[in-house]
């Protein structure tokens, strides 16, 4: 069996609809803008509340990475206390008066230059959103999935 080689038309045919098949799934998989790294707000201050992120009004990470994950800044927020995890990271359990207690990480990559917050102190965070489902129904993890994990920075309000 003899097989023609294509004419350049139907080969160029066949090139143009590689090359869009690929885009359209390149951009089927893309995260979308929003769940990019950049700062969400829910009142254009820059900053959101726990409240907001308990209320899923972000989307998740995909991982403890921050992975296609979106940066929140949450302010006034009082440190409960900070526990030293087996996997390296510390929790940082927070309150910002109307939620009791809410979980923050800063993974070791963050720790040497952000430094532990001081237990009672009050502080802005900035971080990525977080669902780990593993702790959803834990009392000590405020009976929620969400979290500010890793956290970007911290620094103490004014």
């Amino acid at each position: 069996m003899r097989i023609k080689p294509l004419s350049a038309g139907i080969a160029g045919l066949l090139l143009v609809l590689i090359v869009v098949g690929t885009l359209a799934l390149v951009s089927i998989y893309r995260p979308h803008p929003s769940n990019q790294g950049t700062t969400s707000t829910s009142s254009g201050s820059g900053s959101t509340t726990l409240g907001a992120l308990i209320a899923g009004n972000y989307p998740t990470a995909v991982d403890k990475n921050g992975t296609g994950g979106v940066t929140v800044t949450v302010k006034n927020l009082q440190v409960l206390y900070v526990h030293s995890e087996a996997d390296g990271d510390w929790h940082v359990a927070v309150t910002d008066g109307t939620v009791p207690v809410f979980i923050t990480e800063i993974t070791p990559s963050y720790q040497s230059s952000e430094g532990m917050p001081p237990v009672g102190s009050n502080i802005v965070e900035t971080g990525f959103v977080f669902c780990d489902n593993f702790h959803r129904a834990e009392s000590w993890h405020g009976n929620t999935c969400w979290e500010i994990h890793p956290v970007l920075s911290w620094q103490l309000s004014a």
